[in-house]
């Protein structure tokens, strides 16, 4: 239940720790970026036991999701093309940082 809000995590270690009721898993449970969109904000990506969350101002989603929502309010505008190259960057850290054990039991 810690406020962690413009915490320093740098060397933190959080595997184990929960975010929104998702447990964290693996070595960086984490990747921030920022600023970013259309609020000059951070975004978070979160890897859990169940699968990656990602939040940015006041969404809180699965990768997916938010996509989706990308694509809806943004379109192809600056901000849909920065969140989208955002999300390639999202994609890989997630494929060389979720643990094998969380990717094999989905």
């Amino acid at each position: 239940d810690a406020y962690l809000a413009d915490a320093n995590l740098a060397g933190a270690y959080l595997a184990g720790a929960k975010v929104r009721g998702h447990q964290l898993v693996g070595d960086r449970p984490f990747l921030q970026i920022s600023p970013i969109g259309s609020r000059c904000a951070q975004m978070t990506l979160w890897l859990t036991k169940e699968e990656p969350y990602i939040q940015t101002g006041c969404f809180f989603g699965t990768r997916n999701e938010f996509e989706a929502a990308v694509s809806a309010n943004h379109g192809y505008n600056n901000h849909g093309n920065e969140y989208t190259a955002a999300l390639v960057l999202i994609d890989a850290h997630t494929s060389l940082w979720m643990p094998a054990e969380v990717e094999a039991a989905k």
